[in-house]
């Protein structure tokens, strides 16, 4: 049988269901016709890649492939000696060490796009995603600066182009989120929800913790502010690295906005629907398990720190848990040494 003569919609319809983009690389490389058949603007929706933590003398990074288990190094030659960081959809961002000089990085299609100057000397987190309030735009939100916090966040097209809206917030926290106009930052001792109107740059409330939360309070806990599917997510992440993955829990709690005589406040949910988180140490994002065959919906995909015997040194294990049965196991990733999330694109 000729493969190369397989008609352009049964061509479309196989591509259509490879949720992994290696996959769907690999289905594009057969021959013309299958390419001309998978076209790079409309890819299927895709499953996030684990990016293992990039040492600054590397020009690989190493993706873990949550669809397949496969370890996928990718030769990004401008990556070198740079820290480079998501959790992401797209782009990583990358910024030589204290520089204020950032970039967005495609991995793929090696594209890379300079940011505006950035006045962050330390940067300690990174998001970049879709604009929930403006269809076409993605956000880069970067946090940093030790001794004073500061963030700061910018509007730009998919593609890299036309960098638009510069904003710095005086403020915010390594574990947030931006949702329609809003910027939702956790106060990381008292764990109150800062929340910022991006349109005035000015905070516009302050939302309590539940009564389960509070200062130091479960000890070694890690709360997450997460959008999903619409709704702010407050994940509490019960945490101790002498544990083993089984005993891992997690408590999840929506955001109600309350109204004009009620203050927003949260309610404890017991499922997250075919909604799925993906966490990395500081920050996540979900997306939906009915886009991707064999996936469910109402799981965590998360790191655990585990105990290695050394001090110094974290070493880690990613794990999903399974929200309905509270119940916690160990994937097959190989890296230790922790990492973040990125939506890969050929765009």
């Amino acid at each position: 049988m000729d493969w190369s003569s397989l008609p352009p919609e049964l061509l479309r319809l196989v591509s259509n269901k490879l949720s992994d983009l290696a996959h769907f690389i690999r289905f594009r490389a057969v021959c013309h016709n299958w390419r001309s058949a998978a076209q790079t603007s409309d890819p299927p929706p895709q499953l996030p890649w684990f990016l293992e933590t990039h040492e600054f003398d590397a020009a690989e990074l190493r993706f873990y492939s949550v669809f397949s288990g496969e370890v996928l190094t990718v030769h990004v030659p401008s990556s070198y000696g740079k820290w480079v960081s998501g959790s992401s959809h797209d782009y990583l961002v990358t910024s030589r060490w204290r520089s204020g000089v950032f970039s967005l990085l495609n991995p793929l299609t090696k594209r890379e796009v300079q940011l505006p100057f950035l006045d962050v000397k330390r940067p300690a987190a990174v998001w970049v995603g879709p604009d929930s309030a403006k269809t076409d735009d993605y956000l880069v939100v970067i946090h940093g600066n030790k001794v004073k916090p500061k963030t700061q966040i910018i509007s730009f097209n998919r593609n890299g182009n036309n960098m638009k809206n510069q904003i710095t917030i005086e403020g915010g926290s390594c574990r947030s989120c931006f949702y329609n106009g809003m910027y939702f930052s956790l106060r990381l001792i008292s764990k109150e929800i800062e929340v910022f109107d991006i349109s005035t740059q000015t905070l516009r409330y302050v939302i309590s913790p539940p009564e389960t939360e509070g200062p130091f309070f479960p000890p070694g806990a890690s709360t997450y502010i997460v959008v999903s599917a619409g709704e702010i997510l407050r994940v509490l992440q019960h945490y101790d690295k002498y544990l083993p993955v089984e005993k891992c829990k997690f408590d999840i709690h929506k955001l109600d906005f309350g109204s004009e005589s009620k203050k927003p406040f949260w309610v404890k949910i017991d499922s997250i629907g075919d909604q799925m988180l993906f966490l990395d140490a500081l920050n996540g994002f979900s997306v939906s398990a009915s886009c991707f065959d064999g996936f469910r919906g109402n799981y965590i995909y998360f790191l655990k720190e585990i105990d290695q015997g050394n001090e110094y040194f974290s070493s880690y294990t990613l794990c999903k848990y399974d929200i309905t049965d509270r119940k916690a196991e160990e994937l097959s990733c190989p890296f230790v040494e922790g990492g973040t999330w990125l939506v890969p694109s050929l765009c």
